[in-house]
Parts: C-alpha cells; structure tokens; sequence
C-alpha cells in the first residue's frame, strides 16, 4: 500500500521558503498534468509542528486551514514567482490542507521510550485527530504487489517528456489515418502507403517539435518507437 497523501512536515510555522522548496516539486507535477491532462497528485498536507500561536489559530485541521488560506493567498506586489508557486501547487493536487500540532511536552526531551502518558494531554488529543485522518482507506491507494522501480526523478522526468510526446505524435497519425480511410472507402495499395508515408512524417515532426528532456539515446529510442509503431498500425 503507498500512501496518496504526502505529508510536508513544518517546524512552527508555514514560511515562504517552505513554499519554495516545493517549487521544484510542483513543476514535476505541473510535466504529469500536461501530459495527462489530469491532477497529477491527490493530497498535500502540511503539518505544522509545535505551532507557537493557538491564539492566531486553534490546533487542529480547522486552525490548520486557517493558517493554510492566509498563506497561499495572492497579494498585490507579490513577485510572480510566488504566484506562480501557489497557481501550480492549487493545479497539482485534488486537495491541499494543513493541521496544526502542539509541542508534545519537554517530557520526550530525555530518555523517552515512546509511552503516551508521556506527552501533554492537548498532543495527545490533536494526534488521535490527525492518525485516522491521514490513515483512512480513501487516502490509500492499492499499488499492487511490488513497489515500482526506483528511478532518479531526473532519469523519470525525461522518460516522461518522451513518452508525451510519442503518445502525442502516434494520436496524430492514428486520427489522421482514420479520417483518410473513412473519407475514401475504395483506396489501392499505392495512395494508401502515399498518404501513410505523408502522415508518418507529420508524426515524426510532431515528436520532433515537442518538449522532451534526457540525452539522445533515449529521444532516439522513443523516435524509433513510434516509426515502428506507425508502420504497424
């Protein structure tokens, strides 16, 4: 099982560099949601540790997306980048919000062996909020029964460009040829390669044309892909 929420975990307080470093991360998922079409990731949830201001807002999921509104909200003089952050991080995810923790108590500092009489009272109430939460069977997702292949993020980013745009330039031929076989229901062999040859390169060009990532073997290899998946088709 592999969790669909991705917990970012804050020490006190949402700051804007927090933000930022998931600006990388937003622009991989911003690459899934070009070539799909679809939100590329279902939950963010931030969680503030040791949340210093009960009075700005209470614990919990209700203070937490207090905190979270005021955060990502745009503000005149902002500089685009952060803008640009928030707009993407709203696109990447079917649901962003945040929970607000207290401190455990300066019981833990020393020797804790982990017993829950140990830790303050408000903390032990909030985590038995936040636990089913994050931890209910919508928020699972079955993966089956290995785990994928680990890859560089950078190695699966460009396979991910170049499978885009195969995809993209094999949907080109695929309705190009259909449309001409429709439209022309007594073809010979010889127009039907002509225009087969024709659209073939319109393919090519298109894959060619597209935004793709990694080195030329692997561009290579996908461009080798799709002359032979269109010459089988």
């Amino acid at each position: 099982m592999l969790s669909s929420v991705l917990i970012y975990n804050i020490f006190n307080n949402i700051q804007e560099d927090d933000l930022q470093h998931l600006l990388f991360f937003t622009e991989y998922g911003r690459l899934a949601l070009y070539n799909s079409g679809k939100i590329p990731f279902q939950r963010l949830q931030f969680l503030v540790r040791d949340w210093m201001n009960p009075d700005e807002a209470k614990y919990g999921a209700n203070g937490g997306q207090k905190i979270l509104k005021d955060r990502l909200k745009f503000k005149d003089g902002q500089h685009p980048e952060l803008k640009f952050l928030r707009e993407h991080l709203t696109s990447c995810f079917d649901d962003i919000s945040c929970f607000l923790m207290p401190h455990p108590g300066l019981k833990i500092r020393q020797n804790f062996d982990g017993r829950l009489s140990l830790l303050e009272p408000e903390f032990r109430t909030e985590l038995q909020n936040l636990v089913p939460m994050l931890l209910a069977p919508e928020n699972l997702v079955f993966m089956g029964d290995k785990l994928p292949e680990p890859k560089m993020l950078l190695a699966a980013t460009a396979e991910a460009s170049n499978l885009a745009a195969f995809e993209a330039a094999k949907d080109i031929y695929i309705q190009e040829i259909e449309e001409f076989c429709k439209n022309n229901s007594h073809l010979n062999a010889s127009a039907l390669q002509e225009k087969h040859d024709f659209i073939k390169e319109q393919a090519i060009n298109e894959f060619k044309g597209k935004f793709k990532m990694g080195d030329e073997a692997l561009i290579k290899s996908y461009n080798e892909r799709l002359q032979h998946e269109v010459d089988n088709q």
